[in-house]
C-alpha cells in the first residue's frame, strides 16, 4: 500500500508542495501536509489519508482551490502498483475548514478513503 500511497503524494505534490505531517518553518505558503492511518476489515486493506492544506492569506479562496484540485487529481482515480499485482482507489470523504489562531492562516482537511484491491 505504501507504494500506491507514495504516487498519491506525488499527483498532490504537482498542485503545491507537499510534506509528510509536518513541512520546514521556512517552507513557502501555500503547502499542503499528510498523514494516513491503516486498517484492514474483511480481508480489505483500507487507508485513512488525510492532506492539510495551508495558506497565509486574508481569504480562504487559494486553500479551497487547491483542496478542489487536489479532489480532482485522487477522487476515483486508480493508482497501480509497478508490477500491477495490485492498485488503490482513492474515495474522497469530507473537506472541512480549520480554524487557526492567527487569522491570516487558512487550512482545509481534505480525507480520503483509500482501498487497496488484488489484480
Amino acid at each position: 500500500m505504501e507504494e500506491l500511497l507514495k504516487q498519491m503524494v506525488t499527483e498532490v505534490s504537482t498542485v503545491c508542495k507537499v510534506g509528510a505531517q509536518w513541512v520546514q518553518a521556512d517552507t513557502e505558503f501555500p503547502y499542503a501536509t499528510y498523514a494516513y492511518q491503516s486498517s484492514t476489515s474483511k480481508n480489505i486493506d483500507e487507508v485513512e489519508l488525510t492532506f492539510d492544506i495551508w495558506d497565509k492569506s486574508k481569504s480562504i479562496q487559494q486553500v479551497e482551490d487547491i483542496a478542489n484540485e487536489i479532489r480532482e487529481k485522487l477522487d476515483r482515480h486508480k493508482f497501480t502498483t509497478e508490477i500491477g499485482d495490485f492498485f488503490a482507489v482513492a474515495y474522497h470523504g469530507s473537506q472541512s475548514l480549520i480554524t487557526e489562531d492567527n487569522p491570516d492562516t487558512k487550512r482545509i482537511r481534505t480525507i480520503f478513503s483509500v482501498r487497496k484491491y488484488q489484480i
